[in-house]
């Protein structure tokens, strides 16, 4: 006799349902195997992510790291121009200080006591004139000077006994009988003790037409001779090369 399947209630299963019952059970073998295929297909996947994971999570680091040391550079840097904006502060006050000193010195004139004198008043002394020898008469007459040197120095006073004379350079020769002479000079600074170049021209008379641009010359003073001219060429001292 064949043996009847049954179910759990003791019922008889029938054919179709045996063959059912098989091919669920051979179902669910196939889903535990592709579960199984599945788990381990998805263990290296998960493996990347994390590896991956972990290098973003060093990059970011390094990123802080290097942003961190930046600020501080930037920190520093703002520290620098600071110190540096309070040394050009000082500096200048200390240079309006000095200019307000010289504006004081400038405009406060230097005023000096001047000695107190008192005059006394003296009697004049009348003394009597005694008569003069005929000797004594003739020592006055040989004393007086004689007209012709007394109009001699008289011009001369006129004239100007002591002149000027100063040594230049020409800068300029193209005026008919003029030259313009430039005279350096070096002046001491009152305030700082440093001596500074000053360059004055003066326009000389050249009668001959002789001294030329470069050439070292002498001039004198003279008598004006137009309205910027009261100098005259004296000598030449060195020729121009």
């Amino acid at each position: 006799m064949a043996k009847k399947k049954l179910d759990i209630d003791g019922n008889e299963i029938t054919e179709n349902a045996a063959e059912m019952q098989d091919e669920t059970i051979v179902n669910e073998d196939d889903i535990a195997e592709n579960v199984n295929a599945t788990a381990e297909v998805d263990t290296p996947v998960t493996e990347e992510i994390a590896e991956v994971a972990e290098a973003i999570a060093e990059e970011t680091e390094v990123i802080a790291e290097v942003s961190s040391e930046e600020t501080e550079v930037i920190t520093q840097v703002a520290e620098v121009t600071q110190e540096e904006s309070e040394v050009i502060t000082e500096v200048t006050e200390v240079s309006l200080e000095e200019t307000e000193v010289v504006s004081e010195e400038k405009t406060e004139p230097t005023q000096e006591a001047e000695p107190v004198t008192t005059e006394v008043a003296e009697e004049p002394v009348i003394e009597e004139e005694k008569p003069k020898t005929k000797s004594e008469a003739k020592k006055e007459i040989a004393a007086e000077p004689e007209p012709a040197k007394v109009e001699a120095k008289e011009e001369e006073k006129y004239s100007g006994g002591h002149k000027r004379i100063l040594q230049g350079k020409v800068t300029s020769d193209k005026p008919n009988k003029t030259i313009v002479v430039a005279i350096v000079r070096q002046i001491k600074h009152p305030l700082y003790k440093k001596y500074y170049k000053r360059t004055n021209k003066f326009m000389a008379h050249d009668e001959a037409n002789d001294a030329r641009m470069g050439d070292v010359v002498r001039i004198k003073e003279s008598r004006p001779r137009s309205t910027r001219k009261r100098w005259e060429l004296l000598d030449i001292v060195e020729r121009a090369k």
